[in-house]
């Protein structure tokens, strides 16, 4: 059989002690999250009191006393002739004012955009300077595109897929 020696007790301590210094973040995060409901637990009275009984206050019941017949006319005309949407909280003119600057702030976000796309184009093709320097970029990747199909189209031979042999 095996022998369980020294050295690989070591290592197995070793390691335990790595696996639990490593677990130490963790449960410093735990703790701290926990003092608060601690804290709150001692202020009660600690772990064996009583639980505090919270007495709820009820609202009472909402209710309309009506006087005589016309009180409630005028209430059923108040009812019925509500709005049936809910009314503008803007007027037409400060709608489009914020429109407009949406549209400004929008307008100025592409202008950045087109201007970071074309610095970043002027760096990449030194700004002109090198002449067709843009094309032959171009030709060199469509290039490289067709040597990898046509590394694709030798692996895989027209008519190699699935035959339908397989069918149970």
């Amino acid at each position: 059989g095996s022998s369980f020696d020294e050295d690989m007790e070591r290592d197995l301590i070793l390691m335990l002690l790595r696996r639990a210094v490593a677990s130490v973040p963790e449960n410093i995060t735990s703790a701290q999250q926990e003092m608060p409901l601690l804290e709150m637990m001692m202020a009660r009275g600690g772990p064996g009191a009583e639980p505090v009984e919270v007495h709820e206050v009820r609202e009472k019941p909402y209710m309309v006393r009506i006087q005589d017949r016309s009180e409630l006319q005028r209430l059923y005309r108040e009812m019925v002739f509500r709005c049936p949407h809910p009314l503008a909280t803007m007027s037409i003119e400060e709608a489009a004012d914020l429109e407009i600057q949406e549209m400004h702030q929008k307008e100025a976000e592409r202008m950045v955009r087109e201007a970071e796309e074309r610095a970043r184009d002027a760096d990449r093709w030194w700004d002109g300077d090198r002449y067709g320097a843009k094309e032959d970029w171009d030709d060199e990747q469509r290039l490289y595109k067709d040597r990898d199909f046509d590394e694709f189209k030798d692996e895989h031979p027209w008519g190699s897929g699935n035959k339908m042999a397989n069918i149970g």
